[in-house]
This record gives C-alpha cells, structure tokens and sequence, in this order.
C-alpha cells in the first residue's frame, strides 16, 4: 500500500479508534444487572464502576496531554489500545469488586490516551481544508461507540458468559491497535528535541483563555448529557417500559447525538459561525430537557421521549464545535493536546459530578419534574462561554 492510500485512510482509523475506546464505556452498563447478581455488586458499587472512567480523566487528564508530545501521538493511542485490551482482558478474571474497579481505571486510562491525542493527530493527517468537517466525524465517536455497545453487548450476553464478552472487546482493542500501528503514520508536531519543557507547555496551556472556555462549555453539555443518558432507565421505570425495549430506545438517543457533530462539522467548513452553532446546541438541549422533565405525569411517554432525543440531537453540535476549536484556539502547535486534556480534565469532573448531584435535588424535590432548570443552568453556562469564545476569534482573525 502506498503511503498516500496510508495518509488517505489514517484519519478514519483514527476515528475508528475512537469508537473502539467509546465501546469500552458503553459495555459496562448492559453488563452491570449481570455483575449484580454474579458478583453481589451493590448499588453504590455498581455506581463507582460506571464512574470509573471518569476518575481516571479527573486523575490524569491534563497530565496525559502534555506528556502526548514526548511520547508521540500515534505510540500513545496505539498504547491506549493496547492498555484497553490489556485492562478488558484481566476484568474478565475479576470476582470481586476492586478487581473489578482496578480494571476500569486501568481502561480509563486508556481511554484518555485515545481520545486526547485524536484531533491532534487528525490535524496532522488532514488538509487544512479539510479539518473541520473530518474533525466532526471524530466528535461522533461517543454517541457511536456507545450506541454500538447498548445494541451489541446485551445480544452478546445472550449466548456468552460477561467474561467472554470482555475478552471479544479486548480482541477488538488488539485488532485496533495492529491497524493504527500499521497503515497510520509517525507524526510528530515538532522535532521532539525541540518541545517545550512540561512546565512550560501548561504554563502555556493555563495562562490562556481558550483552554478554560472551552473546558467550562464542553463540561456543561458532557455533564448533562452523561446525567440524563444515566437516570433514562429511571424515567422507563416511571413509564413502565420493558427493560428489552429500554436498551434500545437508549441506543436511539446515543444514536441521535451522532449527526450533530458531523452536522457541525460541515456547517463550519462552510464558515458558519461556531457561537451560532454551540448556541443553537445548548438551546435545543435546554428545550428537550424542559419536555422530558417538567411534562413529567403531564406529557404521554412518546413526547417526553422525543424531548430527550431533541436533548442529545442537538446537544451533538457542541462537540463538533469543541473539538475543531481546541484545534484553532490552543495557544500554540504544542498545546493542542494539552489543550484536549484540559477540556477533557474539565468533562471528566462534570461527568462524575453531576449525577450525584442532580439525584440528591430529585431526592429533596420528590420527582423529576423540575430536573429541567438544572440543564438551563447549564445551558446558559455553555452559552456565555460559547459569546466570550466568539470575542477570541475574532480577535484571532
């Protein structure tokens, strides 16, 4: 093959890459009641293992971000799959709960590795004519990657033991990081004895603007969404849908958080501004949100269904806009993946937050009917960042 089919195809192996690791995530909650039983997980425990991810992007995600550049992009995603097929492997000999909780926070690990360094990457693979839109594809790798898992792993723990299962997701991994390794590129920004010294790169990353804005705004969408995606069991419960309908009317609204990105992706290749577009995001989300929830007991199952899907289908503009943006806006060629880890530092605490959080005020109101104003708060957070985002752009133009 030649090395401009290689070029050619890396950057949707790069994405391809990202999915895989979004797979990672969205199997453990069909696996979850299984565990329950096998391994008498509790509640709480069950809760800690979903948020397992989340505490290794708290932990490590910045750190991960500025070492991108020393170790070289395309080695620290080939790792981070190799980590995932590793970390998925020894879960599938857990029985106990820390085995089981050590595993998932070696698989966030690896998480991180994927994902912080994907637009990095792209950006080095791509035309700059191109970015934007490729980059929306990458924005779809979550909403994707989690659907495909919601559809896959309760079929797979049909006919296979939770254990097997595991072991087909790290062959998966495996077989990801065989074809990153041998059709995409070594990439490097810079000569890596010319990168800036690691202090220097989060000076860089911390004294700017962009990399706050843009972590503020993604946490207030990623937070939300995780949040609301996480109770829809609750809301089926309420209904009274069946658990076999459950986990695919779950995998739809994965699945409509899909086009956004690529729609946001196309929309700023042909200059639409990207305050319009995380804007028009937010408000989406805030108008699903207020459906869903308040017409809780007052709205039939069907409306507040497709309030939910209005939610994730336009909450899906924003991270089209982040991630091209993190690109544009990181103070410097260096920081873009330190930038990515700053954004992503900021999602993963927001991730891990919120839930608890949104659960102890349905707790104090006694329904879900006014869960809505916490996606306004949100909303109207995202939106002030998106405005003062606009200002830097201009700035740079």
């Amino acid at each position: 093959m030649t090395q401009s089919k290689q070029v050619g195809w890396a950057p949707w192996l790069v994405i391809a890459a990202g999915i895989v690791a979004a797979m990672h995530i969205g199997k453990l909650p069909p696996t979850i009641p299984v565990l329950q039983q096998q391994l008498s997980l509790s509640l709480g425990q069950s809760g800690f293992l979903l948020a397992g991810i989340q505490v290794a992007g708290i932990a490590m995600a910045l750190f991960v971000g500025l070492m991108a550049e020393k170790i070289g992009l395309k080695r620290l995603q080939v790792g981070g799959l190799l980590i995932l097929a590793v970390a998925s492997a020894l879960g599938s000999f857990a029985h106990s709960f820390s085995a089981l909780f050590a595993a998932r926070l070696l698989e966030g690990f690896g998480f991180l590795s994927i994902v912080l360094v994907g637009p990095s990457l792209i950006k080095q693979l791509v035309p700059a004519h191109q970015l934007k839109l490729v980059l929306g594809f990458w924005a779809a790798y979550m909403g994707l990657g989690v659907a495909a898992s919601l559809l896959l792993a309760p079929n797979l723990l049909h006919v296979l033991a939770w254990p097997r299962v595991w072991w087909i997701y790290a062959s998966l991994a495996l077989l990801m990081a065989l074809l990153l390794w041998r059709f995409v590129p070594n990439v490097r920004v810079q000569h890596r004895d010319d990168t800036p010294p690691l202090a220097q790169l989060l000076k860089q990353t911390l004294s700017h603007p962009a990399p706050w804005l843009l972590g503020i705004l993604f946490a207030s969408y990623t937070s939300q969404w995780f949040a609301v995606t996480s109770f829809l069991p609750t809301i089926y419960a309420n209904a009274d849908i069946a658990a076999t309908a459950a986990g695919v009317l779950t995998a739809l609204v994965c699945l409509s958080n899909v086009g956004g990105p690529i729609v946001a992706g196309m929309m700023l290749q042909h200059g639409r501004p990207a305050w319009l577009l995380l804007t028009a995001g937010f408000v989406m989300m805030m108008v699903g949100a207020v459906v869903a929830f308040a017409g809780e007991g007052v709205l039939p199952f069907a409306l507040q269904y497709c309030g939910v899907l209005l939610f994730s289908a336009g909450g899906g503009l924003i991270p089209g806009v982040v991630f091209a943006y993190v690109v544009y806006l990181a103070p410097s060629q260096q920081t873009v993946a330190s930038t990515m880890g700053w954004v992503q530092q900021w999602s993963a605490l927001g991730q891990f937050s919120l839930p608890p959080l949104m659960e102890s005020l349905v707790t104090w109101w006694g329904s879900w009917r006014n869960a809505w104003m916490v996606c306004v708060v949100l909303g109207v957070v995202g939106i002030v960042c998106a405005l003062r985002i606009q200002r830097l752009v201009k700035r740079m133009a």
